[in-house]
């Protein structure tokens, strides 16, 4: 059993300010009005381990810097004629646990607590958006775990969030550099967004969006007559052999492995809908102004890709999807109630219901890949007999899983790409067009074995294989 206890972390970083909310804000701010009251889908959490030469008053000092630091992290949104706004507060306090471990295992207590601070809805309208806990061993300090609200931080920023304490916790104190000069704060995005620039970025992407809807497949944006309150159809793949013919087709195009998972995925989708062309919604950090490389803060927006398989090989078909990726990256800053209005008139016009979307979303934040980035190549070549024992390692299975993913039929996540592919899909069940979720990754399995296999061989052979309708597990 473990022993808890709570002391209070002052922090002091005048002056305090206010501002609009960024379009990332607008994002989040969004998708929090869709979910019920209480839900506490969007925490995040983490944990970092502490050196041993450092005392609980070291850790609490490394995690007020950090506080002090980054303004997101004590800022919270009220609502001003029924608009919010962001608040950064000069002063401010923080409970911070004190847990006793005892002789459990470091990590194992420190996911569990990280389960238990990520539990509870933030009050992003009155609350700090941080909680933390710093676990003891005999009163040492063995791990920092921290829990922010979305509407402080995205995915990306919560992991430079926990690099930044991670190299402060790592170090004896008074030894390490002094840290760079941190990146624009949420309410300057937010004047930039407001200026001339980011007004010209804004309309470019709206032309972007306009163009790239018109021209796209309406299976992929048509909305079902699935009830709300209707499950989603989940599923994940944990696949070496995925892994595998991603890397296989990254060194030999240059393109980075999850890239290579993206257009493959568009190609499966394609095929599996019977549409000449996929349409996808990224998630993208949008950071990639100087000033916003390591900006803290809610900074998802959405790129919008459309990519039409064409006479040509798997390779060749990557490359492109490649390019028309790099084009949506350009084309994602903007208003997201502007990109959504625009989406709804657009679906009227054309004559069928708003809200079903197909998402991508590469979660991974450690080494993430880069377009354009060469991979090594893998060290052997497999042999028949060798990817079929790769494909007997695969495991896939439906899965129960909570959320609705609103506004989504379609929503991938790319949780893990190094030894083993890890894909987690939710499917809404009116998306009669794709088929099962398991089914889905089953054949993204077979197609990217086979593109793996044949880089040259053509790109409408792998359609084929994607659209047949086998239920298989897949390595079976």
């Amino acid at each position: 059993m473990s022993e808890q206890d709570t002391r209070w972390l002052t922090f002091s970083a005048p002056p305090a300010r206010e501002g609009a909310l960024t379009w990332g804000q607008w994002a989040i701010w969004g998708v929090f009005q869709q979910l019920p009251e209480g839900d506490d889908s969007l925490n995040q959490a983490g944990w970092c381990p502490v050196g041993t030469q450092l005392t609980v008053t070291d850790v609490a000092d490394a995690l007020r810097r950090t506080v002090e630091r980054h303004e997101a992290l004590r800022s919270v949104f009220p609502r001003f004629a029924d608009a919010p706004v962001q608040k950064v507060r000069a002063k401010g306090r923080l409970p911070l646990d004190l847990v006793e471990c005892g002789s459990d295992p470091v990590a194992a207590h420190a996911e569990r607590t990280s389960g238990r601070l990520q539990r509870g809805a933030f009050d992003n309208e009155r609350d700090l958006p941080v909680r933390a806990a710093v676990l003891t061993r005999d009163g040492t300090p063995t791990a920092l775990v921290v829990a922010a609200s979305h509407m402080a931080v995205d995915g990306w920023s919560f992991h430079l969030v926990l690099e930044e304490l991670r190299q402060a916790l790592s170090l004896t104190p008074g030894t390490g550099p002094e840290p760079a000069p941190p990146a624009r704060q949420p309410v300057e995005r937010a004047l930039f967004e407001a200026s001339e620039e980011g007004i010209r970025r804004e309309r470019a992407t709206l032309r972007h969006w306009e163009r790239t809807l018109r021209a796209a497949p309406t299976a992929m944006q048509a909305g079902t007559t699935t009830p709300d309150d209707t499950p989603r159809d989940w599923a994940v793949i944990q696949s070496p052999a995925l892994a595998r013919a991603a890397q296989e087709l990254a060194a030999r195009t240059g393109i980075g492995t999850g890239t290579v998972i993206l257009a493959l995925t568009a190609l499966a989708l394609a095929a599996r809908t019977g549409e000449n062309a996929a349409l996808l919604r990224l998630i993208v950090a949008t950071r990639s102004d100087a000033p916003d490389r390591g900006f803290v803060g809610a900074q998802n927006q959405n790129g919008l890709l459309r990519v039409a398989p064409a006479e040509e090989s798997a390779e060749a078909f990557v490359r492109r999807c490649a390019s028309a990726t790099l084009a949506a990256y350009r084309r994602c800053e903007g208003d997201p109630r502007k990109v959504e209005q625009l989406a709804v008139d657009l679906a009227r016009e054309r004559g069928f219901p708003y809200g079903g979307f197909c998402f991508f979303n590469d979660v991974r934040f450690r080494g993430a890949d880069r377009i354009g980035t060469p991979e090594p190549r893998p060290d052997a070549v497999l042999s028949e007999t060798d990817w079929t024992a790769e494909l007997n390692r695969t495991t896939l299975e439906t899965v129960d899983r909570p959320g609705r993913q609103a506004g989504a039929k379609f929503f991938l996540f790319l949780g893990e790409l190094g030894d083993t592919c890890r894909l987690t899909l939710a499917v809404d069940p009116g998306f009669h067009e794709l088929g099962s979720a398991e089914g889905f990754l089953a054949a993204l399995e077979t197609v990217a074995v086979r593109a793996a296999r044949e880089p040259l061989g053509p790109v409408d052979a792998l359609a084929a294989a994607a659209a047949e309708s086998s239920e298989r597990r897949a390595g079976v």
